[in-house]
């Protein structure tokens, strides 16, 4: 699953999708693994996919790493900016790197 997550973060998507495939019976319920899967669905133009697996991996674990900020992300892709906004709050008051330099969700 780190394999994957590094892989994702290559943009290696059908490499990072193999393994996700593989490993999706065994850890499927598990948060982390849940936010790799909603970021493969992002990089896939999944939104909502990744919004619906992402909201189950923040209920199981409210401060997973980086879960706020795609939360943001694929709301902003889908145009929910009321949402993004709230979202990108949240992941900002976590401290998350990357919404704290994040410059494509503006809110106002």
């Amino acid at each position: 699953n780190n394999k994957a997550y590094i892989l994702l973060r290559d943009g290696q998507t059908e490499a990072a999708a193999d393994i996700l495939n593989e490993l999706q019976d065994d850890l499927g319920k598990q948060p982390w693994f849940q936010r790799n899967l909603a970021l493969l669905y992002l990089q896939q133009d999944q939104f909502q996919d990744a919004i619906k697996i992402l909201q189950e991996a923040v209920v199981a674990q409210p401060k997973l790493e980086h879960a706020n900020y795609l939360l943001a992300k694929a709301h902003a892709l889908l145009g929910n900016k009321s949402e993004a906004c709230d979202y990108l709050q949240k992941a900002v008051k976590d401290n998350d790197p990357f919404a704290l330099v994040e410059e494509e969700i503006t809110c106002n």
